[in-house]
């Protein structure tokens, strides 16, 4: 039996080739509509950045600086309140500490307490204590414990007040806050930065 490969009807047929695949292509609609969606995310975005810098300067430009300063002078004898930044500071809590006791609160004046513990005569001084939710305005100078100016006592007052600046036992921490919440800490002794020069303090209290 002939073999038939060679016959006209059996010739052997090629493969197909494989189609290459048609890359897509984009209208102009539906770039434009692309090129729309980018612009808009970075609108967000860049929006978004804008207020998160709005937010933060508007913490900045009512932030306070509260502080408590010693002086001892013939004209300014005491301690002073101040604030030295740009809003006002509102103040949560207010702790004095003379030893290992602590006279914390708002309201009603701890001085009395904290004068008798570092023995001392409370009706010697013009005292001053924050209630609750006080606020302290920028630039002011409160006077929150200074001599009596009664002539009751004399220059006795004044001598107290000297003594009790002198002290390195006295502690003073005070927490408040901004018109935003933002919480704030103000600790440290009460006394002065340099010992009182006796003849200086005698200057004063011939004053």
């Amino acid at each position: 039996m002939k073999k038939m490969h060679h016959h006209p009807f059996f010739k052997p047929r090629r493969a197909a080739a494989t189609p290459t695949p048609k890359k897509p292509r984009f209208s102009s609609g539906t770039l434009l509509s692309l090129a729309a969606v980018v612009i808009s995310i970075a609108a967000a975005s860049i929006s978004f950045w804008q207020l998160d810098l709005m937010r933060e300067h508007n913490r900045l430009s009512v932030r306070p600086y509260l502080g408590i300063t010693p002086h001892l002078t013939a004209e300014k004898s005491g301690l002073y309140l101040s604030n030295d930044g740009i809003g006002p500071g509102i103040i949560t809590s207010f702790t004095v500490r003379v030893g290992d006791e602590q006279f914390n609160g708002l309201g009603d004046s701890r001085w009395p307490a904290v004068l008798e513990k570092a023995r001392l005569n409370p009706e010697c001084f013009a005292k001053g204590w924050p209630t609750e939710g006080a606020a302290v305005r920028p630039g002011i100078d409160i006077a929150i414990l200074e001599p009596t100016k009664s002539t009751q006592f004399g220059p006795l007052c004044l001598l107290q007040m000297s003594f009790f600046l002198q002290r390195n036992d006295v502690f003073l921490e005070m927490h408040y806050e901004s018109l935003y919440k933002e919480p704030f800490t103000f600790s440290g002794p009460l006394s002065m930065n340099e010992a009182m020069d006796m003849g200086a303090l005698g200057k004063i209290l011939q004053r």
